[in-house]
């Protein structure tokens, strides 16, 4: 960003959101469809929070890896399309988990 731009010309700061993850197969009204629905409702709330405050928002895939979580693989390998495709035009990158 340079000094000379105004709120409304400088691009909006890039939020990248995890998807939450899909439950596989639940019963239908057990505490686990339950929990895998509020999270949805969830994730789709915060997203619509985070637009409304001028924020572009991106749904990144979960971590499906087998094996030991590693938050810096899964994150940049999940981030690295969208900032291909804003194509240097990002002024701040943030991150939120539902």
């Amino acid at each position: 960003m340079t000094t000379d731009q105004t709120p409304a010309e400088r691009p909006a700061p890039l939020i990248f959101m995890a998807a939450p993850s899909d439950p596989g197969d639940v019963t239908f009204g057990s505490y686990a469809a339950v929990l895998a629905t509020g999270r949805h409702l969830l994730a789709g709330e915060l997203s619509q929070r985070l637009a409304r405050q001028g924020a572009a928002v991106q749904l990144i895939p979960p971590d499906r890896t087998p094996g030991a979580f590693h938050w810096g693989s899964w994150y940049t390998a999940a981030v690295q399309p969208a900032l291909v495709a804003a194509s240097g035009k990002v002024d701040a990158i943030g991150w939120v988990g539902a």
